[in-house]
C-alpha cells in the first residue's frame, strides 16, 4: 500500500469521526463549535488535496491520449 492510500484512509477515518461529532452536536453535546469548525475545515482541505491529485492524474492520462491521437491524424505512429 503506498503513502497516498494510507493518507486517504486516515482522512476517511477522520471524516467519520467529524461526522460522529457533528451528529452529537446536533443532538446536544459534543466538541465546542470552534473545534468542530476547525475539524470541518481540515476535512475540506484534505478532500481538496485528494481530489487534486486524482484529477491531475486523469488529466495527464487524457493529455497523452489526445497527443497520440493528434499524432495519428498527422500521419505519425501512435505511441499508445
Amino acid at each position: 500500500m503506498d503513502k497516498s492510500k494510507i493518507w486517504y484512509w486516515i482522512l476517511i477515518l477522520f471524516m467519520i469521526y467529524v461526522a460522529f461529532e457533528l451528529i452529537r452536536k446536533i443532538l446536544g453535546g459534543s466538541l465546542a463549535a470552534e473545534e468542530l469548525l476547525t475539524a470541518l475545515v481540515v476535512v475540506n482541505i484534505g478532500l481538496t488535496f485528494t481530489s487534486y491529485r486524482t484529477i491531475t492524474k486523469r488529466i495527464s492520462k487524457l493529455e497523452s491520449k489526445f497527443s497520440s491521437h493528434i499524432g495519428w491524424h498527422k500521419g505519425r505512429e501512435s505511441k499508445a
